[in-house]
């Protein structure tokens, strides 16, 4: 006595899961466009992101002093 199966065709396949906050921003970003913070960690997460969605060389950052940091999408 074997099991019923129930074969579905409507379901679609899951897309993964959602891009972060500096993803999202990565994406929008056109080459000499850049973006100031306060912290290190989130200058660091949007080069990442950047260099993930454009390329290894596609982002620079710098230490602003007495201000924070910032991020260039350089192509």
């Amino acid at each position: 006595m074997g099991r019923l199966i129930e074969i579905d065709d409507t379901v679609p396949i899951p897309m993964g899961r959602p891009r972060s906050w500096s993803g999202d921003l990565a994406v929008k970003m056109d080459a000499g466009e850049s973006v100031l913070f306060d912290t290190e960690r989130e200058a660091n997460s949007l080069r990442e992101s950047i260099r993930h969605y454009h390329g290894s060389r596609s982002a620079a950052m710098r230490k602003v002093p007495f201000v924070g940091w910032r991020v260039w999408r350089k192509r």
